[in-house]
């Protein structure tokens, strides 16, 4: 977390952040399995315009987006890289979403499950049962046949 004497700065433009205008961002998206590892702190301008620079770029204009983060930071090249690193990290995001593939990014898979209604409601059950997410219900069995055929590759 970044910091000056105690108060929030942004990790765009590396201003400190007034308390009513702070939003917390995952790098990694909760969703995806983000944690508060992938957190980051922006002003919420800073915010709104990081995702209306990743919309240009998942529309496939990245020097459309790379233009207006220059415009919106024009004296700071580090706010530009900066913005320009989350909105390509949130447009990845969006294309796989979109895409309904697997992506991987920090050891993080994401897999659409092809489960109808009551599988799904079944699976919610189960975890439920286990006192865990869905998330990690499902890597918990994915991890126990791994390991049930590769016992090398269990952590010590």
């Amino acid at each position: 977390m970044n910091t000056t004497n105690n108060f929030l700065v942004c990790y765009i433009c590396n201003k400190v952040i007034p308390f009513n205008l702070q939003v917390e961002h995952h790098k990694i998206p909760k969703s995806a399995g983000g944690t508060t590892a992938d957190l980051v702190y922006l002003h919420a301008g800073c915010h709104d315009d990081m995702h209306k620079v990743a919309n240009i770029v998942f529309n496939g204009n990245e020097k459309a987006a790379r233009d207006t983060a220059y415009s919106v930071y024009p004296a700071s090249v580090n706010s530009q890289q900066r913005m320009m690193e989350l909105a390509i990290l949130v447009a990845k995001y969006y294309r796989a979403k979109k895409e309904g593939s697997i992506s991987v990014s920090n050891n993080i898979m994401e897999i659409k499950l092809d489960l109808t209604t009551q599988e799904r409601t079944a699976l919610f059950t189960l975890a439920r049962d286990h006192s865990l997410s869905v998330r990690k219900f499902v890597t918990a069995i994915i991890k126990k046949e791994i390991y049930s055929k590769y016992p090398v590759l269990r952590k010590k």
